[in-house]
């Protein structure tokens, strides 16, 4: 990115260590950037709030409050969510990548990061920031009253199926696209079923069981993807695609298809709701292995700084709630 195109953007750079801000600060302000520091979390998100960054720069290991409670913060405010944050890590691991992805970041950078690589890295999320600035300025709320053709085809398929009471036909009948999940309880089936019958309506595969590896960090809005249970992976065979929890939402679609890069021949997968915003969620299992974990006795063999630090922001942090497994056989493996 060359000076004028990087001038006027404003990056925000939260991080309790005083060289590192000084030195991202020259390399930033030499590429021509507007640069903002914070000392901490908490002096971050007010600045993030009143300045409204471009981009920001997050450490994961600060006192008080760490990055990914600060990420967090920012993507459950509307006046930040759309903000792509960068986080800066001494860590490097699948566990960091995969917190970053539930907590909303765009992309993480191990520390040192070379000069090269920084500037690379914020030109190109300089860019994601204006597309979710023009992402943000059109979300809105459907109105549902768009019944296409193989929407009622569908409803019908129930009703043929199902053979529901007079009762449910009609609150069938008058169920929008944006609604159809509400059905499910009336009708005696679960949304995981009710997303099986989409996608053999529609013969669309349906995932069971979402694979974090090969979601794509940073692709979507954090906020947008929880409101609209869609997040984007990589499809070996089609490369990027989508799953989704709708096929009938069709301003989601629109939306894909303008900011997103959804193309007729990418490729759509079904998994239900709950699955969705499970991979935003903290796994209560894993709170409960560490509360109930037995107190360290004087002969047991210290934890070394790492371990200290991921046990913290297992305890403190939102994590993906599928990352359970992964982080109890860690825990399990140095006890």
């Amino acid at each position: 990115m060359s000076e004028n195109q990087s001038s006027g953007a404003v990056i925000l750079c939260i991080d309790d260590d005083r060289e590192v801000r000084n030195l991202l600060e020259k390399i930033l302000t030499v590429a021509g950037y507007t640069v903002i520091s914070a000392v901490d979390g908490r002096q971050g998100l007010i600045e993030a709030r009143n300045n409204k960054p471009d981009l920001i720069l997050l450490d994961v290991m600060m006192p008080g409050m760490e990055g990914f409670s600060v990420c967090s913060q920012l993507q459950a405010d509307q006046e930040t969510a759309y903000i792509p944050v960068i986080f800066l890590t001494a860590l490097g691991g699948e566990e960091d990548r995969t917190k970053a992805f539930a907590v909303g970041a765009v992309d993480y950078l191990a520390k040192p990061a070379p000069k090269e690589i920084l500037l690379a890295k914020v030109a190109e999320q300089i860019k994601t920031s204006t597309h979710w600035k023009k992402l943000k300025k059109r979300v809105v709320v459907s109105d549902g009253t768009s019944l296409p053709a193989h929407f009622s085809r569908f409803k019908q398929s129930l009703i043929d199926q199902f053979d529901p009471s007079p009762d449910i036909r009609d609150r069938l009948a008058a169920t929008a696209p944006l609604d159809i999940y509400n059905i499910c309880e009336p009708m005696g089936i679960t949304q995981g079923e009710m997303t099986a019958l989409m996608a053999e309506f529609l013969s669309l595969p349906l995932i069971s069981a979402i694979d974090p590896a090969k979601l794509l960090l940073g692709s979507i809005p954090a906020s947008f993807a929880i409101q609209n249970r869609v997040v984007a992976m990589l499809d070996e065979k089609h490369g990027k695609s989508f799953i989704l929890s709708n096929p009938f939402d069709w301003i989601l679609q629109d939306t894909l298809k303008k900011y997103f890069g959804l193309q007729l021949d990418t490729a759509l997968h079904l998994a239900e709701p709950d699955q969705i915003k499970a991979l935003f969620e903290q796994p209560q299992e894993l709170q409960m292995l560490m509360s109930a974990a037995p107190e360290k006795k004087p002969t047991d063999i210290p934890k070394e700084p790492e371990e200290q630090i991921l046990q913290r922001d297992v305890e403190k942090g939102p994590v993906v709630a599928i990352t359970n497994n992964i982080l109890s056989s860690a825990v399990n493996e140095r006890a």
